[in-house]
């Protein structure tokens, strides 16, 4: 089963797939043509985040001060 992956359209984009779509269209595709929207294209960003981020390392804890 191929997963969908959602986009939201930046501008008016003519496609052979999907017909045209238009600014602030949501597409759900797959994630090669979401890509290609996204990255090759720049026509569209992505709704949710096609790679699940990292998560975030606490900032280290302070060093306790030298004594005078």
């Amino acid at each position: 089963m191929t997963k969908l992956v959602q986009v939201k359209i930046k501008g008016i984009v003519s496609t052979q797939r999907y017909g045209t779509l238009e600014s602030g269209d949501i597409l759900r595709t797959d994630e090669d043509f979401a890509r290609f929207l996204v990255e090759d294209c720049q026509a569209a960003d992505y709704v949710d985040d096609p790679q699940p981020t990292k998560a975030a390392t606490p900032p280290a804890a302070k060093k306790p001060k030298a004594a005078k």
